[in-house]
């Protein structure tokens, strides 16, 4: 299936002149099928040149860590929650996510690249990005993991992701025009440490689940839903989010009970629970004007990557030596 997967790809949509697409799986049969096929994603991440793609395929074997060093780098996995419990079910046909175990580094030369449809999972998981600038992370699951951001980073797109934490290092850091949108937070932002450099923070149509307080410094805040918990920090802009207590200095937010709002939403998939349900003011026409589903770009389920993708595939049971076996593939394009 994989590599009908590939040859799909290959076909609707083709790489730019002199980009490659490199393929990894840690099944090592599936692994070794072309010359641009690694078991590793460090190795892959090694081999790759400006430009190039990665495709890092679904799997029940977690991968290691990486470090990118070339710009212009594009990781892109299958999605996430694609089966069980809280998962979206017909949106591949194989449904093991591509998850990353380790630490995936955006470092010095890194600059342009972007991550989408991974899984980070893990004890020491997680996505550090350090000293470089123009960055995407989108449509990522974050399952307990944290995004942190080091050095002096410029120009970074937080947007899409199922996530848990952003968070600073330790050290002084220089960040600038950071964008957090559109994003599922579990957990607490912590970007507001006195002794960094901050400028150009916006954070806008998120879904924040946690009870905790979201602490940020010189940053717009708007559009957002605060299922609970609030907002804090030092010379932040805070205006037109949905909340479920007053925030002091900041009275152009609509406080509410979220069983007004309609959320969460019972016997809906992990993400789906946050799309509000129509209403003449939280949800005109129901289109959400605040959250995840909510802007010119909204939230994807389960994260599914802006490639052609097989939600399903069969194929003859049983076929003589030599015969013919059909296979029926059934796609989409997704945006």
């Amino acid at each position: 299936m994989r590599p009908i997967l590939h040859l799909l790809f290959l076909l609707l949509c083709p790489a730019m002149l002199h980009a490659r697409i490199l393929r990894v799986n840690n099944n090592a049969v599936l692994a070794t099928t072309c010359i641009t096929c690694y078991a590793s994603l460090q190795n892959a991440l090694s081999a790759a040149q400006d430009g190039d793609t990665i495709h890092v395929e679904g799997s029940s074997a977690a991968y290691g860590s990486g470090t990118v060093t070339v710009p212009n780098l594009v990781i892109i996995g299958p999605g996430y929650k694609l089966s069980g419990a809280g998962s979206n079910p017909d949106l591949q046909a194989n449904t093991w996510p591509a998850t990353i175990a380790g630490i995936l580094t955006f470092g010095a030369g890194s600059q342009g690249g972007t991550v989408m449809g991974i899984r980070f999972a893990g004890t020491n998981a997680g996505l550090d990005i350090t000293s470089t600038s123009n960055i995407t992370v989108r449509r990522n699951f974050f399952e307990l993991t944290e995004i942190t951001l080091a050095g002096t980073t410029t120009n970074v797109l937080i947007a899409e992701n199922y996530a848990y934490r952003i968070n600073q290092s330790v050290n002084t850091q220089t960040i600038n025009n950071l964008t957090v949108r559109n994003n599922v937070f579990t957990n607490t932002l912590s970007l507001n440490d006195g002794g960094d450099q901050m400028a150009g923070l916006v954070v806008v149509h998120n879904t924040f689940t946690n009870a905790g307080t979201q602490a940020v410094r010189d940053a717009e805040v708007a559009y957002n839903v605060f299922v609970q918990g609030t907002i804090g920090g030092s010379n932040n802009t805070v205006h037109d989010n949905l909340v479920t207590q007053v925030i002091p200095g900041f009275p152009d937010n609509l406080v509410v009970p979220m069983a007004n709002v309609g959320i969460p939403v019972v016997g809906a998939s992990d993400d789906a629970q946050w799309d509000i349900p129509a209403h003449p003011v939280y949800a005109p026409g129901g289109a959400d004007a605040f959250g995840i589903f909510s802007g010119i770009s909204p939230y994807r389920l389960s994260g599914i990557p802006g490639t052609p993708t097989i939600y399903a595939l069969s194929s003859t049971v049983n076929a003589l030596p030599g015969g013919q076996v059909q296979v029926t593939l059934s796609t989409r394009a997704n945006p």
